[in-house]
């Protein structure tokens, strides 16, 4: 290896620099001694700095390293993805900066609230296998999606699993019945209307609104406390998911 000790702000990928300095440094500050200790070794970086491949199966074993450290390496990366994915629709939404301003805020819609969920839920997924994996090595195959699935299930039956409610959430969405909407219009100091805002229920009440009758007549008045604007559902998960899996790493990953 040549230079200095290798770090996200000048090592990592463009989106992992990019990413750094905007919400990962702050809000998941584990990712970077995981990635250097991880991640870095099986690629061609502790070779020529600037070649971020991973090293074949061959030049890997010479060295101690199998298939499933390119596994866990793949899944803290896809995590990595699924929120900083989800950190730009809400960055995008300036629902960072104006949380409670709705008129001063960019439309959070229906294909940004279904992502959001769908990669939230997918990021509890990736960081629960990892944790499983890491914890009992060569248990489960590399390259078996069965086995990470219960990697993920054997790692909640043992250890708590607040982030349940979110994957439950996800599941509503894309299963079953259409999860009831309400639109409100959103309008500027001088009363101007600037654009539809959409409610859903949140994060602890959508089985409760299963019959859309109850839905729309709970809003008829005004929005009901069960319902929230969407951005701000998901950026509560978002922040749920983040402070777990950050929680979670220091506790387990990082000691690993």
């Amino acid at each position: 290896m040549t230079g200095g000790p290798f770090t996200i702000a000048t090592d990592g990928d463009q989106l992992e620099m990019n990413w750094w300095p905007q919400w990962t440094r702050d809000h998941f500050p584990s990712y970077e001694p995981f990635w250097v200790e991880r991640i870095v070794p099986l690629t061609y970086r502790v070779k020529e700095r600037r070649n971020i491949e991973f090293q074949t199966p061959e030049e890997l074993a010479a060295v101690g390293y199998t298939d499933e450290d390119v596994a866990v390496a793949q899944l803290a990366y896809t995590l990595l993805r699924h929120l900083g994915r989800v950190f730009e629709l809400l960055d995008d939404s300036r629902a960072f900066t104006h949380r409670s301003e709705l008129a001063t805020r960019y439309q959070f819609g229906r294909d940004e609230f279904f992502e959001s969920f769908a990669r939230l839920s997918g990021a509890s997924d990736v960081s629960d296998e990892l944790l499983a994996r890491r914890a009992n090595p060569e248990t489960y195959g590399a390259w078996n999606e069965a086995q990470g699935g219960e990697a993920r299930r054997r790692w909640r039956q043992l250890h708590p699993d607040p982030l349940r409610l979110i994957r439950s959430y996800r599941n509503r969405l894309v299963h079953g019945r259409v999860v009831p909407e309400i639109y409100l219009q959103s309008r500027d100091g001088e009363g101007r209307v600037v654009g539809d805002v959409l409610y859903y229920p949140r994060l602890e009440k959508v089985d409760d609104y299963l019959d859309w009758r109850v839905a729309i007549a709970a809003n008829r008045a005004a929005i009901h406390p069960d319902f929230d604007d969407a951005a701000l559902i998901v950026l509560e998960a978002w922040e749920r998911v983040v402070g777990h899996v950050e929680e979670a790493w220091q506790e387990h990953l990082l000691l690993a």
